[in-house]
């Protein structure tokens, strides 16, 4: 983690990429999508 400190040096202009990760079991927290590939599981 102090490696990537020292060499990373994030500018005010910073992306942030979202993805689905497709969970199909019981859990309150999963996110439908829909007309995406995967529709249905975590958002991060």
């Amino acid at each position: 983690m102090a490696a990537s400190a020292e060499i990373f040096f994030p500018a005010s202009r910073l992306a942030v990429d979202e993805c689905m990760i497709s969970y199909t079991g019981r859990f309150k927290e999963t996110t439908v999508v829909t007309g995406k590939p995967i529709p249905l599981g975590f958002k991060i």
